[in-house]
């Protein structure tokens, strides 16, 4: 009935149990209040790409776009919050540079999927 079919991606960051990932989870800076520790500038590319890699997935199977869940204490949340984004690097400091992770995943959604989608 011309509906459309978006698929929300999100990854938890600090706020995923540490005993359900088997593992501390991840954030933009140490977190010692939840254990998170800080990704490296590696990991943060491979988040990036791993964002987009699951985008295209969405676009392989038929879902007419993405949605970024950058919300509620999830880790894209942590890199726009100056509050929780202490990083020293290209992704903190300034409100660019922590939109930075946010703009370099839309920037490859768009390059890797359908346009419109």
């Amino acid at each position: 009935a011309g509906s459309l079919a978006l698929c929300q991606l999100h990854h938890a960051g600090a706020r995923a149990p540490a005993d359900l990932i088997a593992t501390a989870p991840v954030a933009p800076s140490n977190d010692p209040e939840t254990g998170a520790r800080a990704l490296t500038e590696e990991q943060v590319a491979a988040l990036v790409e791993d964002f987009v890699a699951a985008a295209v997935r969405c676009d392989a199977a038929g879902f007419d776009g993405v949605e970024l869940h950058g919300a509620h204490g999830y880790l894209l949340c942590d890199f726009l919050a100056a509050e929780r984004n202490h990083r020293e690097d290209r992704y903190g400091g300034s409100r660019s540079n922590r939109e930075r992770v946010l703009r370099e995943i839309i920037d490859g959604v768009r390059a890797r999927c359908r346009p419109g989608s």
